[in-house]
């Protein structure tokens, strides 16, 4: 069971990776152009549009490799530091999402559902939310390249000789 846990979380991580990597590459440039534009025009540069979605991907993906980085915990194939950190740095980049969308992006439709818009409300919020979507990024990156690496020799636990054979 440990080593499907691993091989999921493995899974969860490298999808969550491209999504997000998608995200901060494409989507991020958009909303950057709503401080700069008038106010949206479409549906597809108000933050309702991209963001339910992320936030949907998030939950999925990184709660299952949460929870398979919990399961993996017994895996005698990886060490015993390496998984904490894999638990560890999961269990962050959750919690950054989660406060995420907590706080800054309510705080985004509100600002967008306004009939007037404050600037430097705008400016302030979109910053602190390009903030929090790059550290996820490394905070993942970091723990899919833990999750990744293959195991050494070091990681392997030591076979006992059945003196019976």
């Amino acid at each position: 069971m440990p080593r499907i846990c691993v091989t999921l979380l493995r899974f969860c991580l490298c999808t969550w990776l491209g999504v997000a990597l998608l995200f901060n590459v494409a989507v991020l440039g958009v909303l950057e152009s709503l401080l700069y534009d008038p106010p949206p025009i479409s549906k597809f540069s108000q933050p309702q549009y991209f963001l339910p979605s992320y936030f949907g991907l998030a939950l999925a993906l990184l709660g299952g490799a949460l929870l398979c980085a919990f399961g993996s915990l017994w895996s005698a194939r990886i060490g015993l530091v390496r998984r904490w950190a894999m638990l560890l740095l999961v269990a962050l980049a959750l919690a950054m999402v989660a406060a995420d969308y907590l706080f800054v992006y309510r705080g985004l439709v509100e600002i967008f559902a306004a009939t007037t818009l404050r600037a430097s409300d705008v400016v302030t919020l979109f910053q602190f939310y390009r903030l929090l979507k790059r550290a996820v990024l490394g905070v993942s990156i970091v723990a899919a390249i833990l999750a990744v690496w293959p195991e050494s020799d070091a990681d392997l636990p030591a076979r006992r000789h059945d003196p019976a054979l």
